[in-house]
């Protein structure tokens, strides 16, 4: 990120998971401007040999359509948004925030958009993932194969509580929060 007087840019690079892929590959390059918590502005283009895939696909289907020889210019969200839609559903809701908000030991809604979407990890609306460059890796963390539903209730209590959660607990948000809402969820198998 670079400091601009009181503006933060910020650029990530936007990496999707393509139909019937394994891993994300990289499609653009967002920039933020972002001025203390909120977002200002963005920007979005998409990377060329992403935008020459035969399998490609839009970003943000309102704001990122594919457009043959167009697709490396910079664009700007729809409606004169600050954040591409795709890119906000994209960003934890309240319950990941809180998870977030814990983890980092910040207030309430006390970090800027970009942290949030750094800390969000790579299972996301819109199969999206954001790094810090092309060659990141995804944020790493599983969550645990087996858990204690007791546990789970335990750590997501104390996170709702704005409590720190204890080290036992913590791998079950090692993963990032990755269902957006309100309210608290988990993935699980019988």
């Amino acid at each position: 990120a670079r400091r601009s007087g009181f503006l933060n840019v910020v650029e990530r690079i936007v990496f999707i998971h393509l139909p019937g892929a394994t891993d994300a590959v990289p499609a653009g390059r967002l920039t933020m401007i972002e001025q203390g918590l909120q977002v200002q502005a963005s920007r979005f283009a998409y990377g060329r040999r992403y935008a020459a895939r035969p399998n490609a696909v839009p970003v943000d289907p309102v704001s990122l359509a594919l457009q043959p020889g167009r697709n490396d210019e910079d664009r700007l969200p729809a409606a004169g948004l600050a954040l591409f839609g795709a890119l906000r559903d994209a960003t934890p809701d309240a319950w990941g925030r809180r998870v977030i908000e814990n983890r980092l030991r910040a207030p309430p809604n006390g970090l800027p958009e970009s942290v949030y979407l750094d800390q969000a990890g790579p299972h996301r609306a819109g199969a999206l993932d954001v790094r810090a460059s092309p060659t990141s890796l995804p944020a790493a963390g599983a969550l645990p194969s087996v858990v204690d539903l007791r546990h789970l209730l335990d750590a997501a209590a104390r996170v709702e509580e704005g409590e720190p959660v204890p080290a036992h607990l913590e791998a079950f948000f090692a993963g990032g929060p990755s269902v957006g809402g309100a309210r608290p969820k988990a993935v699980v198998t019988v």
